[in-house]
């Protein structure tokens, strides 16, 4: 899980580079951003598309989504300070897999990490992919700044 957790930004941050071309309009001819060798019509290019695409549903989309689900299963023990007291009593025996993802966080917001996560990828990710010519990179990262501000204001850390 924590390799999971480590690599998420960075493989997203390529797969969605994947999909990024840039075309040259003298020749009309478009090649990947990331590798001017390989053209975006090609069949090398295409096969790897479908490949690309799922792994988007792997990466970014299903980590975050098996971050929730395991915690949610949990949610019972993670909810609450009194049950949580005792799994920590008990060295985190049933869920010590998941405490990178709910320590810095009060009972209330055991969940926040999925939405950290999200936040990392729309900020890491989404927003690089945006052509850096168009104004709607900066506003897209203006907006997902100002969004993870107010979910600041909750509070949901530990003190």
């Amino acid at each position: 899980l924590i390799i999971s957790f480590l690599v998420l930004v960075s493989t997203s941050n390529t797969l969605f580079h994947y999909f990024k071309c840039h075309e040259f309009a003298d020749s009309g001819e478009s090649y990947m951003y990331l590798d001017y060798s390989i053209s975006c019509h090609s069949t090398r290019y295409l096969s790897y598309t479908v490949f690309a695409g799922f792994m988007i549903l792997i990466y970014p989309i299903g980590i975050p989504a098996m971050y929730f689900t395991l915690l949610y299963l949990q949610r019972d023990v993670l909810g609450d300070q009194t049950k949580l007291d005792e799994e920590e009593a008990l060295g985190y025996f049933h869920i010590g897999h998941l405490v990178f993802l709910f320590d810095a966080y009060t009972p209330q917001f055991y969940w926040f990490e999925v939405l950290e996560c999200f936040r990392r990828l729309i900020l890491a990710s989404v927003v690089g992919i945006i052509s850096a010519d168009a104004a709607s990179s900066a506003v897209v990262g203006i907006l997902a700044s100002t969004a993870s501000s107010y979910i600041m204001t909750w509070e949901p850390f530990i003190e």
